[in-house]
C-alpha cells in the first residue's frame, strides 16, 4: 500500500494558488519573484472578483505552508515534522480552501483574459 503524504498535497495546492496568482499579476505588469504573493494579489483582484477578502486569507494561509509542508518546523518548544503537522483532516481542509480559491482565480483568468484551464 501506497503511503499517504498529505504535506505533499499541501504544497502543490499552494504551487497551484500561486502560480495562477503570478499568471494574474503577470498580465497587470507586475512581476513577483518568492511565493508571498497574497499582498500583491490583493492590490490586484480588489475589485475583481467575488470575496477578494476571503482569498486573500486562504493564499495568505497557504503561503504559511510552503516551508512548513518541506520542511520540520518548530512549534513551542518541539520539532514537528510536515509528515506529523499535516494529518488527513488538516489537509481535506486546506485542500478545500485552495480548490475554492483556485476556481476564483481560474475564473478570473478565464472571463478577464481569456486564459484558463480546459
Amino acid at each position: 500500500m501506497r503511503e499517504k503524504i498529505f504535506s505533499e498535497a499541501v504544497f502543490f495546492a499552494q504551487q497551484a494558488i500561486e502560480k495562477n496568482a503570478k499568471a494574474i499579476l503577470a498580465l497587470a505588469g507586475q512581476t513577483v519573484a518568492g511565493h508571498e504573493v497574497s499582498g500583491w494579489l490583493a492590490l490586484e483582484i480588489g475589485d475583481k472578483v467575488e470575496e477578494p477578502r476571503k482569498i486573500i486569507q486562504i493564499v495568505s494561509e497557504l503561503e504559511s505552508y510552503v516551508t512548513k509542508s518541506q520542511y520540520p518546523f518548530r512549534i513551542r518548544n518541539k520539532i514537528i515534522s510536515p509528515k506529523e503537522f499535516f494529518t488527513e483532516e488538516r489537509t481535506r481542509a486546506i485542500l478545500k480552501k485552495a480548490e475554492f480559491v483556485f476556481e476564483k482565480l481560474e475564473k478570473l483568468l478565464r472571463e478577464r483574459y481569456g486564459l484558463g484551464v480546459k
